[in-house]
């Protein structure tokens, strides 16, 4: 049989030799046909290889009762891998084993349980059958020092991929780990800790021997690691939120960059050489992908990243993948380019433009196939996180060499175009959105500042679902739905209410830095809403101890707009409220922050104190920030308050 080459020379053999088949032989044939893959295409209707899987399927229904041990793994193992067979078939396999799995030898038991936790068939009750009777056999006794390294890395796998969490099997098997780590393979060490992360096991007794594995030897270890291995393992702890020590990631990184299919560099004469040896190594890639990392392991390992808050130092494994991305983005599905631009946000890695709007594009051509609305959001959300990272960059840069302070110069055009056309794309299914969905695409949108660029009839179409949708809105959104909605400049009273109303009632749920944020939006939107007022007031001196400088200051700004609106809002309160701040938070507070405040006791009958003086001292120490307009409005300020300070 080793001798086939098709699945029809092993179908002649098969019916050349039909009346002598027995059970190992029938396990053997199909051995062959998975190790071979001459069963890839039955799902596709080849002729050939659906006549060999209809016939390897009649003889294993007709010996399946008389296979031992060896030929009842071995068969299901070959179903599960060529996704072959109905749940009828590999359930009747299962329980034969069933019936003589002490016989089994671990390799057959461990085969076994793979097959159950991998095949498409069957279903998740009948998956856990093997493992049952697993755990009735350790907790009866049964030891797993008979168990190879491989064996281990396939039970943990198994259990893991059928979510199968039993305590004395699991605790068994870490401890066989300890003792055998040396032994692991690079394929077994991934799968294992691959098995313990689907769990959300922490291998704690692990740490000690992982560390000795690893030990000196560590970066001739990792080269030994394909790119399936270091993702699986490297994604194992990210979700476990086990990270290795410093210099053990330097390693990783190191070796995963290597790791990066390479892209060809089109230099000036000087770099030819350069240029030929880039362009071979991207060919090789090319013809050899297997050897780099694919843009899905790319993906996972920059979430892993994130997950574990670490920041390379030297980020060339990032600039790597992103280069990658922006020469090739047809290769990247929405959640490859969604969990990207997530990881490279949350760790503030700046993304090039260019990237940017390669991302985008690609997901405007993915947007009509994919018909994942909630997935194109997510990519607007992050393409604006990452945009609004680089503006902000921008901005602080700009702030100390002019006073400008126009966001449209320090903003990238074509990222707005492209933004527009991810929202355009959203109008057909804008009523299909989840409220977080959509409370996402209009924050990304305002971080934008699209209102000119949007449609008007996607403007209406976001209008109408959040006014829909106001009272279902979580109380962490709804301040930063509402920042969005004023950076949209929607005017809609309607809408404008209904946002007020809801924010109204889950104003004791918020954090300081959501009231401050929801307090400056309302503020900005100039609309009377006496529940919001009075909300806002009451919680604001509950939690004034917990608020940061910068966010006192945006609602002293908030309080200050409001006071002649709203009679909560008194002269006392927003006295005291601006009498304390002191010395050491002005401080720290920002040129936009000092102003605020300074403005804010502009609006005050009486001499707000020391506030005032330290306040308007620091625009003086920093006038370069300031516009003309701005320092007009200080001196007019200390001049109410017959401030001796000079000015």
């Amino acid at each position: 049989m080793l001798e086939c080459s098709s699945a029809s020379s092993l179908q002649a053999l098969l019916q050349q030799n039909g009346p002598e088949l027995g059970p190992s032989d029938i396990a053997a044939a199909w051995h062959v046909a998975a190790q071979k893959r001459l069963l890839t295409l039955v799902r596709s209707g080849h002729p050939g290889e659906v006549a060999l899987a209809s016939h390897l399927l009649y003889l294993v229904d007709q010996h399946a009762a008389g296979m031992d041990p060896a030929s009842l793994s071995t068969t299901a193992w070959a179903l599960a891998s060529t996704e072959c067979g109905s749940s009828k078939l590999i359930e009747s396999l299962i329980a034969f084993s069933q019936h003589r799995l002490v016989g089994f030898l671990p390799s057959q038991l461990c085969t076994l349980l793979w097959a159950a936790a991998s095949h498409p068939e069957l279903d998740d009750h009948r998956r856990h059958d093997p493992f049952f009777f697993l755990a009735n056999l350790v907790e009866q006794g049964m030891r797993l020092e008979l168990f190879s390294p491989r064996d281990i890395s396939l039970l943990l796998w198994s259990m893991g991929k059928v979510a199968y969490m039993h305590s004395t099997v699991l605790a068994a098997a870490e401890a066989e780990c300890a003792v055998q780590i040396d032994k692991f393979t690079p394929a077994d060490i991934s799968r294992a800790m691959h098995g313990f992360s689907m769990l959300r096991h922490n291998p704690v007794s692990l740490r000690e021997p992982l560390e000795s594995y690893w030990g000196a030897a560590g970066k001739e270890r990792l080269t030994a690691f394909n790119p399936d291995e270091i993702t699986l393992f490297v994604v194992a702890h990210g979700k476990l939120g086990l990270e290795p020590d410093n210099s053990f990631m330097r390693s990783i990184i190191r070796r995963i960059s290597a790791l990066v299919p390479p892209v060809p560099k089109p230099e000036g004469k000087r770099k030819r050489r350069a240029t030929s040896a880039a362009a071979t190594a991207a060919a090789e890639a090319e013809s050899n992908p297997s050897k780099f990392l694919h843009p899905r392991h790319m993906a996972h390992l920059m979430w892993s990243f994130a997950r574990l808050d670490y920041r390379p130092a030297e980020p060339s494994f990032f600039t790597k993948c992103l280069k990658h991305l922006e020469i090739n983005p047809g290769l990247y599905c929405l959640e490859d380019l969604t969990v990207i631009l997530w990881s490279c946000s949350h760790l503030k890695i700046e993304v090039p433009e260019n990237v940017v709007v390669a991302s985008a594009l690609r997901a405007i051509a993915l947007a009509p196939k994919e018909q994942s609305p909630a997935m194109l959001t997510s990519v607007l959300r992050h393409l604006s996180a990452v945009a609004a990272a680089r503006m902000q960059q921008q901005q602080q840069y700009q702030s100390s060499r002019s006073n400008s302070n126009s966001s449209d110069a320090l903003f990238p055009v074509e990222v707005r175009k492209y933004a527009a056309l991810c929202a355009a794309l959203l109008a057909p299914v804008v009523s299909k959105l989840s409220p977080e969905d959509l409370s996402s695409t209009i924050i990304a949108l305002g971080t934008l500042e699209m209102a000119a660029a949007l449609p008007r009839q996607v403007t209406l179409q976001l209008q109408k679902a959040c006014l829909t949708s106001a009272n279902k809105f979580t109380s962490e959104t709804i301040p930063l739905l509402a920042w969005g909605v004023v950076r949209l400049r929607w005017q809609s009273p309607q809408l404008v209410d209904s946002l007020a109303s809801a924010a109204a009632v889950r104003c004791a749920l918020l954090p300081p830095e959501g009231l401050a944020q929801l307090g400056w939006a309302f503020a900005a939107m100039d609309r009377t809403h006496a529940n919001l007022a009075a909300a806002l007031v009451t919680q604001c001196t509950v939690k004034l101890q917990g608020f940061s400088a910068r966010d006192k200051a945006r609602l002293a700004w908030a309080f200050a707009h409001l006071a002649h609106r709203h009679e909560v809002i008194s002269q006392k309160f927003l006295s005291g409220f601006i009498r304390s701040f002191d010395r050491n938070e002005l401080s720290k507070l920002d040129a936009v922050s000092v102003a605020a405040i300074v403005w804010s006791c502009g609006r005050l009958e009486r001499h707000p104190g020391p506030v005032l003086e330290a306040a308007a001292q620091r625009v003086l120490q920093n006038s370069n920030f300031y516009s003309r307009e701005q320092l007009a409005q200080v001196k007019a300020v200390l001049m109410k308050h017959s401030s001796s300070l000079e000015f």
